[in-house]
């Protein structure tokens, strides 16, 4: 049996496949569609281990392009990391995944709860929105897999030369 935590991140693990399978065919997220995407994680969803990874850890989105996770902070609330990667999945799937995001700096805050949970992302002049999304599918896997813990990470493309993307954090403002 799946706890809160799990089942929390496997209900919008699913959310974000369905956003990114209907960004790459628009057909399959039309009302009119009679066909219904096969909608499968990436990855298998485990409990988290109650643990972190060794600093730095990477996870790659495309072949090319990866989020290294580091400088591992407290315990945060598993509700509060999904309400504020819910608001940034909607609003990167909201944009053209090849279409630059600009330099302003993205801010996502979970107000609900004392201990509000902060997700902020830098992109750089060379981000699209689909690396923004892949980012986002990497904090979501780091957190079905280890702890929800607060972090900072880089986003960068890793074929030659290599260039960085965007740098951000999640963190509690308690």
């Amino acid at each position: 049996m799946l706890n809160f935590q799990a089942a929390n991140f496997l209900a919008l693990l699913q959310f974000c496949i369905l956003a990114l399978t209907a960004s790459l065919n628009p057909t399959l997220a039309s009302p009119s569609s009679t066909a219904s995407p096969n909608l499968t994680l990436p990855f298998d969803l485990v409990e988290p281990s109650n643990t972190v990874p060794p600093e730095p850890w990477r996870y790659s989105y495309t072949p090319v392009k990866s989020v290294t996770f580091f400088n591992y902070k407290q315990v945060l609330n598993p509700v509060g990391i999904s309400a504020v990667i819910r608001q940034a999945f909607l609003e990167a799937h909201s944009y053209d995944p090849s279409v630059k995001m600009g330099r302003r700096e993205r801010l996502y805050i979970e107000r609900s709860s004392p201990d509000r949970v902060v997700l902020v992302f830098h992109p750089t002049f060379f981000t699209a929105w689909g690396d923004w999304a892949g980012t986002l599918m990497g904090i979501t896997h780091f957190m079905a897999t280890w702890d929800s813990v607060g972090l900072s990470f880089e986003t960068n493309f890793t074929g030659f030369p290599a260039t960085f993307l965007g740098t951000g954090r999640l963190y509690s403002t308690a």
